[in-house]
């Protein structure tokens, strides 16, 4: 019998010593070792005036651009710091970071702060953990200032008054264990803890489990490449109380699997050794007993965001668009026709696709929110059935601080910094693929690159001449991230492109031999407009262009070659995998795809809560939930308004037929209030804290800032009365 429990870590040892001052300068408009960046002029900070007492005596910088800066001359060495710590003033909102500079370049740039008090000063840190060439001393370090807000805008008088370089324990960049979060390296995150030199990671072994007969203990273990000692030279050992059960040498990056035979002792510790103990720092974590490698059951949930139903070439009424790999996924099991999804946002939609619960359940409906641990996801059902787990995410606001999405993965792949293309996601997927190969797993495989900007590599544009009589693009319709572009047809022809190209990739992956005889779900988050309603390369609104997505479901026990024509959700696939695999639903809501349910009400909550719909019987009714004014060619949406439309005889919901069959209409109305209002679930929602990057990542994809009122606890999608003119006209 095939044994796998996870087993309790923590830290033994104290950092041996604490922040040590290596240098400080005191910066004044006189020192000789201050040099003015080009468009700043330094000057000494007014005695009189908005100023803090403690930049008193420091340099002012002014000038007329978006930056300024200054220099400091220092001929230190890097290895002998790791943080810049300069007390900082501005009379404006401000961005500010530090540059090491050797031989006129910069070869070190910190993270950006924002100077938030008018006036006041602030003692910022700036972390250098990791610098080329750490041994050749540096000419000097620049501080720079850049406005907060639009670029061209000049940036406001800032002040500095003194820099000090310090030493400090590296530890102290990674999370601690109390602080709740998951630790990262190489771009994933895992369950464990940081552990250095000094502090050293500690695992419990429960009595039951010492010595047990053929049992390892299997752990992760890894060095981020920003602490990559400057000797290059690291080396783990695990050790009980018998004496060192194994040793390493780790390399940089990636996450290693040790395993070792499990020992008859209470606890097992993890240290680090070399010659630079102040430099060792490492990633440990996925602590765990297993015995046997179960049946060899694999589970793979693939998401493809931004994919519209019509774009998979086995699909009715498909695009010109050539898609074999999911084509033959399709044909090898069951393809679901009529699949709807739950919003028309990324991570509500996500949230949805890997817990069974509906956006308007949850609460979270932008990008900017996340689940709290109270939800139960379909990683926790198969890790508590003994299933590795890992996920492959190419967005960063999917990062498991934010979306809270990590639950239940032993590693949580992530983007931190920008949108990964498949080139970039698949190397850390196909490695798993080789590493856990005969074990039981769950694998969720999340894709970006059908979302917007297109742009696929030239050979996956099918080549073709555009309309003779095509119209161009008004201003208004021109997509934020590409505003230049005026022709439809090629934009069009582009997401084709994107589409082409993840599934050239993806028959790479569904070709992989460990994968034979697998599970596999595909699905969409949410589609595309291209046009239709006037909402062009964006997905707004409720419409089938938005909801309606592509679902193919293949592996054992499912039929082979079937097209379903039944309403179905993408919501409902966390209790369809658990069925199908471990034949129990543990507790998931949503139906059973394969099962024979008659056909439902489908619901669904736009981005912000801006609108809702329901889908019943071929007619489709959407109700706006905010006043909505006139915006990039969309018409004014009155509060409360509605509109109807039959789906079997205008499937691109041209003709509103409210007005014309109002009974029908009120009836789908009701529905829909009577469901938003009792939908909320107190408590699952938090609210994600976003970094100016974050947000700038966001808006260049084209999301605002979307959500409407409180952004946690409970919602109240619809009040209980209502005297807005459209509720009042239809008492």
């Amino acid at each position: 019998m095939a044994l796998r429990r996870a087993l309790a870590m923590d830290r033994i040892g104290d950092v041996g010593s604490g922040p040590a001052r290596v240098l400080s300068v005191a910066l004044s408009a006189e020192s000789a070792e201050l040099q003015a960046l080009q468009g700043t002029r330094l000057s000494p900070v007014p005695e009189q005036g908005p100023w803090d007492a403690a930049l008193a005596g420091g340099v002012l910088l002014e000038g007329e651009g978006a930056t300024v800066g200054l220099e400091v001359a220092l001929a230190t060495r890097p290895m002998d710091f790791d943080a810049v710590r300069v007390r900082l003033g501005a009379l404006e909102r401000t961005q500010v970071a530090v540059a090491l500079v050797r031989a006129g370049e910069v070869v070190a740039l910190s993270e950006r702060a924002v100077l938030e008090s008018p006036g006041k000063g602030a003692y910022g840190r700036f972390d250098f953990t990791s610098v080329p060439r750490p041994e050749e001393p540096l000419d000097g370090i620049r501080i720079l200032f850049a406005a907060k807000d639009a670029v061209g805008t000049a940036v406001g008088a800032c002040a500095a008054s003194v820099l000090d370089l310090d030493q400090n324990p590296l530890l102290w960049s990674l999370p601690a264990p109390e602080e709740g979060r998951r630790v990262t390296c190489d771009g994933a995150s895992l369950e464990g803890v940081a552990i250095s030199g000094e502090v050293h990671g500690r695992i419990r072994i429960p009595e039951p489990l010492q010595g047990l007969e053929g049992a390892q203990l299997v752990v992760s273990v890894g060095v981020p490449e920003r602490f990559q000692p400057y000797d290059g030279r690291l080396r783990v050992e695990l050790r009980a109380a018998s004496g060192v059960v194994l040793a390493r040498d780790l390399e940089i990056g990636p996450l290693q699997e040790l395993s070792v035979p499990i020992p008859r002792a209470p606890e097992v510790t993890v240290h680090l050794v070399g010659e630079q103990p102040g430099r060792r720092v490492a990633v440990l974590g996925n602590a765990r007993a297993v015995r046997g490698l179960g049946s060899g059951r694999t589970v793979l949930l693939i998401s493809s965001d931004t994919h519209r139903y019509d774009h998979l070439s086995c699909s009715a009424g498909a695009a010109a668009v050539v898609t074999p790999a999911l084509d033959a996924l399709a044909a090898r099991g069951m393809r679901f026709d009529n699949c709807w999804a739950t919003t028309n946002v990324t991570t509500p939609s996500h949230v949805a696709l890997l817990t069974g619960l509906h956006p308007a359940e949850t609460a979270v409906i932008d990008n900017r929110m996340g689940i709290t641990p109270e939800v139960t996801s379909l990683a926790e059902v198969f890790s508590s059935a003994g299933f590795e787990t890992a996920a492959f995410v190419s967005v960063p606001h999917l990062r498991e601080e934010v979306s809270g999405l990590s639950q239940g993965f032993e590693r949580f792949y992530e983007a931190r910094t920008h949108d990964l293309d498949l080139s970039e996601r698949l190397p850390a997927l196909e490695e798993t693929l080789e590493r856990t190969a005969g074990r039981d797993r769950f694998l969720w495989l999340h894709l970006f690159d059908a979302h917007a900007p297109y742009e696929p590599p030239a050979a996956f544009l099918t080549p073709a001449e555009s309309p003779a009589d095509e119209e161009p693009l008004p201003e208004w319709a021109r997509p934020t991230w590409e505003p230049e572009t005026d022709s439809a047809w090629e934009l069009a022809q582009r997401y084709r492109g994107e589409v082409q190209y993840l599934d050239d990739a993806l028959a790479r992956v569904l070709a992989h031999p460990s994968l034979a005889g697998a599970t596999i779900a595909f699905t969409a988050d949410h589609g595309e407009s291209l046009g239709g309603h006037g909402i062009w390369f964006d997905h707004q609104g409720l419409y089938p262009d938005t909801l309606h997505v592509p679902m193919i479901l293949a592996g054992p026990g499912i039929p082979v070659g079937l097209s379903d024509p039944r309403s179905v959700q993408q919501s409902w696939i966390p209790r369809t995998l658990a069925l199908a695999v471990l034949g129990d639903d543990a507790g998931l809501p949503g139906e059973d795809l394969l099962g024979e349910e008659p056909a439902k009400a489908r619901f669904a909550l736009a981005s912000g809560a801006t609108q809702a719909s329901i889908e019943e019987g071929g007619d489709l009714l959407i109700l706006d939930l905010v006043d909505a004014p006139e915006r990039r060619g969309l018409p004014t949406r009155p509060l409360h308004g509605h509109r109807l439309f039959h789906l079997e005889r205008d499937p691109a919901c041209i003709v509103d037929v409210a007005r014309v069959e109002p009974l029908r209409a009120l009836k789908l109305r009701r529905k829909l209030i009577t469901w938003l209002r009792g939908a909320a679930r107190p408590g699952l929602v938090r609210l994600a804290s976003l970094s100016e990057a974050d947000e700038a990542q966001l808006a260049a994809l084209g999301y605002g800032s979307g959500a409407t009122g409180s952004s946690t606890g409970a919602r109240e999608w619809f009040p209980p009365s209502c005297d807005c003119p459209e509720c009042a006209r239809l008492r």
